[in-house]
């Protein structure tokens, strides 16, 4: 960790003192060979923004590596874009943003896409939304489950495609016992794409509605027979 924090501080006193540049290889007893010409600045400083005009930034570490993005005030994020020169990191322009809006009651993490919309939001108490939201990411209700798809726009909302071949149950709703460390299939699709209710063990009913008086019936199967009962 040493190297590494020895490495940022010279990185950020490079940037921010638009450094001439090295002479060669620095080793314990300093410049190796003869000196050369004096390379680019690594950086330089435009408003409130350094700027490093390199292709590519590394860190390495074997201990480990962070990168920490803090602000005790307003938003934080890290955004990528394609700049072609005519200022539109402003105007509609091919860019995602990772954001967390620095608004009170409002923490949690929004992905947004041209600022014309947000495609995620990712609250602090873990429920995830998506879908063509509301670019402004508090201007979203909540979302009401742990995963939730609002739809916008007239399109098929949620897929679950499986490969050719499929042999494994293709989708799965189950309930987990932690007391007897049991799970019990609710509902499930599988590679063949049967669906399936219940289990050998815990067989299940259809709840169906009457369409005169809205009336609830369970259709089941009882040694082999369909039979409809009225839900009481």
């Amino acid at each position: 960790m040493p190297q590494l924090k020895h490495w940022l501080c010279s990185l950020a006193l490079c940037a921010l003192t638009a450094c001439e540049g090295d002479r060669g290889p620095v080793g314990p007893a300093g410049p190796q060979g003869p000196a050369g010409a004096p390379s680019p600045p690594l950086g330089y400083i435009e408003d409130t923004r350094v700027v490093f005009p390199r292709s590519e930034l590394t860190i390495i570490n074997d201990a480990g590596v962070l990168l920490n993005l803090v602000a005790t005030n307003g938003h934080v994020g890290i955004r990528f874009y394609k700049d072609f020169g005519f200022g539109n990191e402003q105007q509609t322009n091919p860019w995602h943003m990772g954001f967390i809006e620095g608004v009170k009651g409002y923490q949690g993490l929004a992905i947004l896409r041209d600022w014309l919309f947000t495609s995620a939001l990712w609250d602090e108490e873990g429920r995830l939304l998506v879908g063509r939201l509301d670019p402004h990411p508090p201007a979203n209700r909540p979302a009401n489950a742990r995963f939730q798809v609002r739809g916008t726009v007239n399109e098929v909302q949620a897929m679950v495609e499986a490969p050719t071949g499929q042999s494994a149950e293709i989708f799965q709703i189950v309930r987990d016992d932690e007391t007897q460390g049991t799970r019990t299939t609710h509902f499930a699709v599988d590679g063949r794409g049967n669906t399936i209710i219940g289990s050998p063990s815990q067989p299940k009913e259809i709840i169906l509605y009457d369409t005169v008086d809205g009336a609830p019936y369970a259709l089941r199967i009882t040694n082999g027979q369909l039979s409809v009962t009225k839900v009481n």
